[in-house]
């Protein structure tokens, strides 16, 4: 796959996350891995299995699917690169605003790899009842 490939099958994860399109992580190999890039308890290395699990409780908690806006993406090779803003109401009336960094590697047209970080305090904080 060529960069530019690899780019856009990223970038329609984001939109398709953004649209609450469950579709989103046919974008995954099956043996794909997600870092969490925190210490404690939000933190270490998910399965594909893991992350569409963490998503879908994430995604119970909010009034709509998390907006994920990509504010920059660069690619080089089957790395990429995303700089993005995430933003949802949660059904208890707070509010999550972040700002991350993915990188992902992306081979044979699939994501094999996802790196995000984040601000986890801020999330630490908007997720605990």
């Amino acid at each position: 796959m060529s960069t530019e490939e690899n780019k856009k099958i990223v970038a329609d994860y984001f939109a398709k996350r953004s649209a609450g399109d469950a579709r989103a992580f046919d974008h995954f190999a099956d043996s794909a891995t997600w870092m969490i890039m925190a210490k404690g308890p939000m933190g270490g290395t998910k399965s594909k299995a893991e992350l569409v699990q963490i998503a879908a409780q994430n995604t119970a908690r909010f009034e709509a699917p998390i907006r994920l806006t990509v504010t920059g993406l660069t690619a080089e090779g089957e790395r990429v690169a995303v700089e993005a803003q995430g933003y949802a109401r949660l059904k208890n009336g707070k509010t999550y605003e972040n700002n991350y960094h993915f990188l992902f590697i992306v081979r044979d047209g699939k994501i094999q790899m996802g790196k995000e970080y984040c601000d986890f305090h801020h999330a630490m904080e908007v997720f605990r009842p």
